[in-house]
């Protein structure tokens, strides 16, 4: 798979989860009302981002990474904020998940992004029999 997907991915991940996680939390009454708002306009974002990713590569090479460690940011804020004083097992999840985008973000920094590779035209050389005048084409070029 291409890093450019993968990127993708992994904000296609960050946003339905946060998306999913709010509409729980407003079915629970866990939380309250901000928090939900909070989670369904970084989930929001993060889609958007994912939506957007290939004309934001083109564009903006390193806005992705920048966006992956605001993932991990935000899940290690989800993570001790929200969940650690309603269940240990969401908590010990986001935890996971935060230090899983680290490595993405590391991987994505130390590993070089290929562009197309680039072949190059051979320009073709014209013989020195065309300098010739002893030749049928002298001073002409091929067609």
């Amino acid at each position: 798979m291409k890093t450019g997907k993968q990127k993708q991915l992994a904000h296609i991940v960050a946003g339905v989860g946060y998306i999913l996680i709010s509409f729980l939390a407003l079915e629970n009454n866990d939380n309250d009302l901000i928090f939900s708002i909070k989670a369904i306009v970084l989930g929001s974002l993060f889609l958007i981002v994912a939506a957007l990713h290939t004309w934001l590569l083109k564009n903006f090479k390193q806005l992705s990474i920048f966006f992956i460690i605001i993932e991990a940011l935000s899940m290690f804020y989800m993570a001790f904020t929200v969940f650690k004083p309603l269940s240990k097992s969401l908590y010990n999840l986001f935890l996971l998940a935060g230090v899983l985008y680290i490595i993405l973000f590391v991987y994505f920094l130390i590993i070089p992004q290929k562009g197309k590779p680039r072949h190059h035209r051979r320009r073709r050389k014209i013989s020195s029999d065309y300098n010739d005048p002893a030749n049928e084409n002298y001073k002409t070029r091929p067609s």
